[in-house]
């Protein structure tokens, strides 16, 4: 369960990363889009649709460290938010 949501720029996100902060990336894009790019060394979960479907079960067994942020991407940045 999220204890605490924030929303950061794509530019925060390339800041944090240039700069080695300790940050988890997670890509809710389905396989297809992620296939076309990605961010180097984020964790992959395919739950897009679930997301957007509102199915409290779509980040079920994604191993998300407790200690860092976590920064959740998608192409648009509306899916991410729901993440």
């Amino acid at each position: 369960m999220v204890k605490d949501k924030n929303d950061i720029t794509v530019d925060k996100l390339r800041e944090w990363l240039e700069k080695g902060k300790a940050v988890s990336v997670l890509d809710v894009r389905p396989a297809d889009e992620r296939a076309e790019w990605s961010i180097p060394g984020s964790i992959h979960v395919d739950a897009y649709q679930k997301l957007r479907d509102s199915d409290p079960e779509a980040l079920a067994g994604a191993k998300l460290p407790a200690d860092i942020p976590v920064v959740a991407v998608c192409s648009k940045g509306r899916t991410s938010l729901l993440a």
